[in-house]
């Protein structure tokens, strides 16, 4: 009897120790999917602003061609 409590406690506490476990690892993966799409905002508007510079350094070139 006593050795099965002992083997039910530590059943109970290796699946509480596996439950905590898994929800940090959903924690920090719901952390670094959020800093991903802050980087991926960022990035795509980086690559707006270049874009409106290379537009408008082209119109610069061909009014200067005139």
């Amino acid at each position: 009897m006593f050795f099965a409590k002992v083997r039910a406690y530590d059943e109970a506490r290796s699946l509480s120790s596996e439950k905590l476990s898994q929800s940090l690892h959903e924690q920090q993966l719901k952390e670094v999917k959020a800093r991903l799409q802050d980087v991926q905002a960022k990035a795509s508007e980086e690559a707006s602003e270049i874009q409106s510079v290379m537009d408008e350094l082209e119109h610069v070139r061909k009014i200067s061609q005139y």
